[in-house]
């Protein structure tokens, strides 16, 4: 009887070959299109996250330097390193360039500036609603070099680098600071009215900056309009909670006419620690009252809830607040008429001493109007 034997070197000599088909043609491909996706993802949260940013500062220049910054960043990131992003132009190679985009809203004309560039005087801001756009353009991938590979080496994204682009927009929360320099904004009323009504030895505080979301009323001009009334002027502005001094809006009311305010749906502050609240204010130590600070001129007296926003009208040559002066704002004021004329300021309603361990700010809409 004769025995035989299969010989197995033939299948044992097939397997690189089947582990090289296997890597070069399934595997690595499909680590290059997650390296493909990944660099997507990557550029689409640059762009938004950019473009938020951008949207809170309140110079042009800040905004644009903000998106460097942003765009810089990013490509550091593990994820930017694993799909190999690569920045295309942009303002000075971040591979981001920042648009800004004002819409008529009476009559729906759209224009458009930049990249890079402020926005040309006049800003219109009770005409126009300004838009950042954040256009991001980047090489993406591959992750594994595939280029001298038959077919797959001529493919897009998995073969030889794709660039691709995205684009976020934001409201400007600032219109006034897209073509006005940062010593313009830094001078005249509001240096006044931190110096003059702020506590005795209280140093106003610095004002943070917040991520961008919707407001509470984003019909609000169509409200203005169907009260018959016009805009004269509008501005957008951040109230700190720490700062123990009223924050001017840069704003005048004159007699007969009106004030309309608006808030971000995200807004909160604290007037003591882990109690954080809206423009409302909330129930404090001293129950449905603010606290007592009658003894001070400079804050506004306690008929107002503690926490909440509040109002005054500064006269010309005024150096104190008295706290009969001050008007309940909360978070649906609109078509407000002040008793008195002169430069609209905010602040928090809080006593003398407790502004150190307040936390958060409020970002305000203000708008004059007059009647038709």
């Amino acid at each position: 009887m004769r025995l035989r034997t299969r010989n197995r070197t033939g299948h044992l000599g097939e397997f690189p070959l089947a582990l090289f088909v296997l890597l070069f043609f399934v595997s690595f491909p499909a680590v290059n299109l997650l390296g493909l996706a990944t660099g997507a993802a990557t550029m689409y949260l640059l762009a938004h996250t950019s473009a938020t940013r951008a949207a809170a500062q309140e110079q042009y220049e800040n905004a644009l330097s903000g998106v460097k910054e942003e765009a810089e960043s990013f490509l550091k990131t593990g994820f930017a390193s694993f799909s190999r992003l690569k920045p295309c132009g942009g303002f000075e190679m971040c591979g981001c360039d920042l648009f800004v985009t004002a819409t008529n809203y009476r009559t729906q004309e759209v224009l458009t500036f930049g990249p890079n560039t402020p926005v040309p005087p006049p800003v219109d801001a009770s005409n126009f609603i300004y838009e950042y756009s954040c256009r991001t353009t980047c090489e993406v991938g591959p992750t594994v070099n595939l280029s001298n590979l038959p077919f797959i080496g001529a493919i897009p994204g998995i073969g030889k680098p794709v660039e691709l682009t995205c684009v976020a927009h934001r409201a400007v929360e600032h219109p006034k600071g897209l073509g006005e320099s940062e010593a313009a904004s830094t001078s005249g009323a509001d240096k006044y009215f931190q110096s003059r009504v702020t506590a005795p030895g209280q140093e106003p505080q610095d004002e943070t900056q917040v991520v961008a979301s919707g407001w509470n009323y984003p019909n609000l001009y169509q409200m203005i309009e169907a009260a018959g009334q016009v805009v004269v002027a509008s501005t957008v502005l951040q109230v700190p909670a720490n700062k123990g001094s009223l924050t001017d809006t840069t704003l005048t009311v004159a007699p007969g006419q009106r004030l309309w305010f608006d808030f971000k749906a995200d807004g909160q502050w604290s007037f003591e620690p882990g109690r954080f609240t809206d423009a409302d204010g909330s129930y404090g130590l001293y129950g449905n009252r603010g606290t007592s600070v009658q003894w001070n001129s400079s804050f506004p007296a306690g008929d107002f809830t503690q926490g909440s926003l509040v109002g005054h009208i500064i006269t010309p040559g005024e150096a104190y607040a008295s706290p009969g002066s001050f008007f309940f704002v909360g978070k649906d004021k609109r078509d407000y008429e002040p008793k008195t004329s002169g430069s609209v300021a905010l602040m928090m309603n809080d006593s003398f001493n407790s502004f150190h361990d307040n936390e958060g700010v409020l970002t305000v809409r203000i708008v004059v109007t007059e009647a038709k």
